[in-house]
Order: structure tokens, then C-alpha cells, then sequence
């Protein structure tokens, strides 16, 4: 963190308690530009895409474990069942797997099955690997 954000940190630590300072000056901002991020993948139902975040602290799995640093938690129900904890070995095959299903022209899929794959999203394809 940067002296800037450190001194955001302290006054809010001031005004609403120690420790809230951390909350409003990294975690909160951290989360908004996350989802603003997470939500250019798909802007009509004809787009499809994977969202991938390499990083344990949006793992479910290491929440309790990271603490204050996890930001699990932080995001809505309906965004947490996307999240699903993998090896990095198997995001590859993930991946692959993923747009094979949703891949226009595909052979395997008749095209309303490829459409409706790319809303359920990542996680609900994932689950049924």
C-alpha cells in the first residue's frame, strides 16, 4: 500500500473504529473495480467469456484461513456460485472445456444448447464436469 492509501486507512480507522479503515479503503474499492471488471466479460446474450482470478483471496476455501484479506465474502450469492476453488494445473482443461461447449459452429452443440451454456456461466458448466 502506498502512503496515500495508508492515511485513508488511519482516518477512517479515526472515525468509525480501529480496524474499519482497512474495510472502506482497500477492501470496498477492491471489490467495486473487481466486479466492474468481472462485468465487461459479457454485455449481451450473444457474448460468452471466463472470468478468471488468480488469487486466493477470492477462493471460498481460504476465507477463514486469509481473514481480513479474503474478499469472498464480499461478493453477492448469486457471484459466489460462479467462484469455484481449482488447481491452477486444471484451469487449462477448465477452459477448453468450457469453450467447447459455447463455441459457435461447434458440432457437438445445436446452437440454442451453445446459447444457453454461455449465460449459465463458468461455475454452472464447471459443475457439470
Amino acid at each position: 500500500m502506498n502512503d496515500r492509501i495508508k492515511a485513508v486507512e488511519s482516518a477512517y480507522d479515526e472515525v468509525f473504529g480501529c480496524g474499519e479503515g482497512w474495510e472502506f479503503a482497500v477492501q470496498v474499492p477492491t471489490i467495486r473495480k473487481v466486479r466492474q471488471a468481472m462485468g465487461r466479460i459479457v454485455r449481451s446474450p450473444d457474448d460468452y467469456g471466463v472470468r478468471i482470478l488468480l488469487d486466493s483471496r477470492y477462493q471460498g476455501s481460504q476465507a477463514r484461513k486469509l481473514g481480513k484479506f479474503s474478499v469472498f465474502d464480499y461478493f453477492p450469492s448469486e457471484e459466489k456460485r460462479e467462484f469455484i476453488d481449482i488447481a491452477p494445473r486444471d484451469l487449462g482443461s477448465l477452459v477448453e472445456e468450457f469453450f467447447a461447449h459455447v463455441m459457435p459452429g461447434n458440432p457437438d452443440k445445436n446452437e440454442s444448447e451453445s446459447q444457453t451454456s454461455s449465460r449459465v456461466g463458468f461455475g454452472s458448466l464447471a459443475e457439470k464436469l
